[in-house]
């Protein structure tokens, strides 16, 4: 059962009601300010989304199919032997030799802990603009691994599909933590904290 929670505000039912109207304005970016409890709420969707890669990353590293179709080549022969001898535990795991690559996508934090802050992890890709989240990676080599390099005998392992293509259950995800993250900041705001 929800847990109803009250909350005291200096202010009359007009003013909360004006503040709630203006709530998509603020999430979309589409006015100037832009406080850290909205901030924080944007922050809860980025990392909703790398837990959604990192763990669609770990089910096609094991060789399955992730829930949007994804699935990766498997390891060649001679790429599973030279692995044995530098990294034996995950020999068989497509991109987890070292697991740099999946730790650049992974989240620090879970959303309902996100702050204003963006946790900050080496090789992260992670902004937080008005209206809009933008979550990935700069390790060297992920690239090539995201687009594949024929020339290099590389095939395309794609670290994730575009968004548009996000499995219905991911999405909701998104939302869940988004909700979640808004709700914060709803209750931030009109207790008159930024």
């Amino acid at each position: 059962m929800a847990r109803i929670q009250t909350i005291t505000v200096k202010g009359t039912k007009q003013d909360v009601l004006q503040f709630l109207r203006g709530l998509p304005a603020l999430l979309s970016g589409r006015q100037q300010s832009f406080p850290p409890a909205i901030r924080a709420a944007m922050v809860a969707v980025g990392l909703s989304g790398f837990g959604i890669v990192s763990a669609a990353f770990q089910v096609k590293a094991n060789g399955m199919t992730d829930a949007t179709g994804l699935r990766w080549q498997r390891l060649s022969p001679y790429t599973i032997k030279k692995k044995k001898q530098s990294a034996p535990a995950n020999a068989y795991q497509i991109l987890r030799e070292f697991d740099y690559l999946r730790d650049s996508l992974s989240p620090l934090v879970k959303p309902g802990n996100a702050t204003s802050a963006i946790p900050h992890r080496t090789y992260q890709v992670f902004r937080v603009r008005p209206g809009q989240v933008i979550i990935g990676t700069d390790r060297p080599h992920a690239a090539e691994h995201h687009k594949g390099n024929p020339a290099a005998r590389l095939p395309q392992r794609r670290l994730w599909p575009p968004v548009i293509s996000w499995a219905p259950r991911w999405m909701e995800t998104l939302v869940v933590d988004l909700r979640g993250g808004v709700i914060r900041a709803i209750i931030s705001l009109l207790r008159g904290q930024k």
